[in-house]
């Protein structure tokens, strides 16, 4: 490329010999993408309720706080599932 106009040029070419499938489809797949997101988005907040109103609970029953139900809470679940180190999420090369 030797100008802007040339490049222009180009550009027009390539553009004007895609093909409206290929917009269609990634349209198509946004638009699946946009749905399972909502869905997800939908089952977290539905889960992030239920959590809290747990930890409301049980907080009134046995009289401590939320922040010490939500830690027992945190410290029982790095005990199922531990988070792996650092270590372990390193690309060898």
């Amino acid at each position: 490329m030797h100008s802007a106009d040339e490049l222009k040029r180009q550009l027009i070419n390539v553009w004007s010999g895609l093909e409206q499938s290929i917009f269609d489809k990634a349209i198509d797949h946004g638009e699946e993408d946009i749905e399972r997101v909502s869905m997800v988005k939908e089952d977290i907040l539905g889960r992030a309720y239920e959590l809290t109103m747990l930890i409301l609970s049980i907080s009134v029953i046995f009289n401590v706080t939320c922040l010490t139900v939500t830690s027992l809470i945190a410290k029982s679940c790095q005990q199922r599932w531990p988070i792996p180190s650092r270590s372990f999420y390193k690309v060898v090369h």
